[in-house]
């Protein structure tokens, strides 16, 4: 699948989600973060385009060339997976926001697949400048996005923020050259 396309992807699914942060704080200001069937659904967009981006992160190698390093790429896709299906699970009624044990599970790994997944692509600079810090700053961004939340009295707004890093990511990835590409631009 072509790099853009997923990026393209990772950007409409992230934008989905602001959106409807956007829209949970105009129509209930006072609320933190209460999930609705439509909230739930969003959820499952978003983690869907943000396997897409990664899956254009793994495409485009600049987790590295290496076939083992770039399967570690797969850790936070498990997560999204794990979400994914938490949130259907959740819409058939099978699970609440308590006792989500799968959706907490889902959060844990990925946030630290990503921290991984940024870490191999800071060391194996394919990205050059700003974007290689791109996939630090979805990790990077939650505790202070939802420390500027808290402090305003509405995670939502936080929340918005943290999705709209993902935004960024897509971005990158759908401009992003390939490896081969560079290689071909910098040996002409």
């Amino acid at each position: 699948m072509n790099t853009r396309l997923l990026g393209a992807i990772c950007v409409i699914g992230s934008m989905v989600v602001v959106l409807d942060s956007a829209r949970k704080l105009l129509m209930d200001p006072g609320s933190t973060t209460s999930m609705d069937t439509f909230g739930l659904m969003t959820m499952a967009i978003w983690a869907i385009g943000c396997i897409a981006g990664l899956l254009g992160m793994i495409r485009l190698n600049v987790l590295g060339s290496n076939p083992v390093v770039r399967a570690l790429g797969f850790v936070p896709i498990i997560g999204f997976v794990l979400l994914i299906l938490a949130n259907i699970l959740q819409i058939a009624g099978m699970f609440t926001t308590d006792t989500n044990t799968p959706a907490g599970i889902g959060w844990m790994v990925q946030l630290s697949g990503m921290v991984l997944v940024a870490i191999l692509t800071i060391a194996a600079k394919v990205w050059s400048g700003w974007r290689r810090f791109v996939p630090l700053l979805t990790i990077g961004m939650v505790p202070i996005a939802f420390g500027l939340g808290s402090t305003l009295g509405n995670l939502m707004v936080g929340a918005a923020i943290i999705y709209a890093t993902w935004v960024l990511l897509g971005f990158v990835v759908a401009t992003s050259e390939s490896f081969a590409a560079q290689q071909k631009i910098t040996t002409v």
